[in-house]
């Protein structure tokens, strides 16, 4: 007879291994969730940055319109200025709008297009996309012709708004 054995019983071997595999798979279900929460929280700060900059450029392009002659069409949320052409005499209409719809107009610094849910650009019929995930974009009057506020919307709730103060006596500028 043997009297010294070296070596595992098939039962501890089957219980080692599955408390390892018990190990394992905890391990790779923390881990999963983890990295599910870090991706939607990645992709919650990515829609919140876009709403950031897209509400920025909406203040850049407006201040850039040319003050004295900037008119703001609450029915159809858009903005027009008469701007003196670089290259030739005369004046050129430029546009921001935020109706929702299509422009086909030249000149149009800024649209939203509420099909596709994008803030584009549309200076030589190009539609250029420049922010997506924007569902809306909304101008209140503060104070009528003074005073807007324009709150741009995207994904879920997520909103930036931003303020603009225009003249009421333009003859300043």
């Amino acid at each position: 007879m043997i009297t010294n054995r070296k070596g595992l019983t098939l039962v501890e071997v089957m219980v080692s291994l599955s408390l390892l595999s018990l190990v394992l798979v905890t391990l790779c279900t923390f881990t999963l969730f983890y990295l599910t929460r870090h991706q939607a929280q990645v992709k919650d700060l990515y829609h919140k940055q876009q709403l950031s900059q897209a509400a920025n450029l909406i203040e850049k392009r407006v201040r850039e319109m040319d003050q004295l002659d900037l008119t703001y069409f609450p029915h159809t949320q858009t903005f027009r200025s008469r701007m003196p052409r670089p290259d030739h005499p005369g004046d050129i209409l430029t546009w921001i709008s935020f109706s929702g719809t299509h422009h086909h107009r030249p000149m149009t610094w800024l649209y939203h297009d509420a099909s596709s849910a994008t803030l584009r650009s549309n200076l030589n019929r190009e539609h250029n996309v420049l922010f997506e995930h924007i569902q809306s974009v909304q101008v209140t009057e503060l104070v009528p012709d003074t005073l807007i506020q324009i709150t741009v919307l995207g994904k879920a709730g997520h909103s930036h708004q931003v303020m603009l103060y225009l003249p009421h006596d333009r003859s300043l500028l």
